[in-house]
């Protein structure tokens, strides 16, 4: 189950994170998630993009124009590396990756973030 998490959520965690954490990030390849900028999206607009993913194919379908979600087009839009170190699909070995490098045993809850970091 996901917890509700909105932008100005994301964006407090951000400004909270401390140098050392910037560079935990920086170190696994992820350091454009940092360049996130606070911005209003429309919930309609939000709802209107997520119904023309089509999740079996990995693409978005508008008017019969199709932009695959491979990792390509992830590197190009988002920043994300392409390389040969592959994210485990299992969410529990992806836990025991992330967690510590924050010093974690478990997840905290998403309230945690923007006062402790």
């Amino acid at each position: 189950m996901f917890a509700r998490f909105s932008v100005s959520s994301l964006s407090s965690v951000l400004d909270a994170l401390s140098p050392d954490k910037h560079k935990v990030i920086n170190d696994f390849g992820l350091g454009s998630l940092l360049l996130f900028q606070k911005c209003y999206v429309p919930n309609k607009f939000i709802k209107w993009v997520a119904q023309l993913v089509k999740y079996k194919s990995a693409d978005v379908v508008a008017d019969r124009k199709v932009v695959s979600l491979t990792k390509e087009y992830v590197h190009l839009v988002l920043g994300l590396p392409m390389g040969d170190k592959v994210f485990p699909s299992d969410s529990a070995d992806g836990k025991s990756i992330v967690l510590p490098m924050f010093d974690k045993q478990s997840i905290p809850a998403v309230t945690f973030f923007p006062t402790e970091l």
